[in-house]
């Protein structure tokens, strides 16, 4: 089931009669059961882009359901589907290549990158955030295992030792 956006949202946003031009792959002027398959495949696929996201950000999958109210994240959503859909039809591409809602994509997953990032923010975070390593709020030191010494070594420090630091 859908969270961040629905086949209503992409028709609103796009046109039934575009949603139509782009899914209805018999081209019997509607969409039939393998037509919804692909149009409910191709939501996932932006829905998953988008919870990919936010976990990075640092939410945890149980938040993702309220998070999914916010209309910024939905229509940043609904932009990616668009995007994915335009290009099952390269007819409608440019002669770059390019479908016709490229731009679409691009700007919704801007949108959400700013939001992992902390730079753009969701109405329904709480003031202090969800990523507390944004702002230096929780230590994010070097990994252990990125400057690993010498098992074998059994002193102490490397100062003073010749090429130690």
């Amino acid at each position: 089931m859908a969270l961040f956006t629905t086949r209503q949202e992409l028709e609103d946003k796009m046109g039934a009669q575009r949603v139509l031009d782009l899914f209805d792959d018999d081209r019997d002027g509607t969409l039939g059961q393998g037509d919804l398959a692909r149009l409910e495949e191709t939501i996932s696929e932006a829905e998953d882009t988008t919870t990919g996201i936010l976990i990075h950000k640092g939410w945890e999958q149980s938040e993702l359901k309220g998070l999914a109210r916010d209309r910024s994240l939905r229509r940043a959503t609904t932009q990616i589907v668009m995007q994915l859909a335009g290009e099952r039809r390269p007819e409608f591409n440019d002669a770059e290549g390019r479908s016709l809602y490229d731009f679409q994509g691009e700007r919704g997953r801007k949108t959400l990158k700013e939001f992992a990032k902390g730079v753009q923010r969701s109405r329904l975070e709480a003031v202090h955030g969800k990523n507390d390593s944004l702002r230096g709020r929780v230590s994010q030191s070097t990994p252990v295992s990125m400057f690993g010494r010498d098992p074998s070594d059994t002193e102490e420090s490397y100062a003073g030792r010749d090429g130690g630091f």
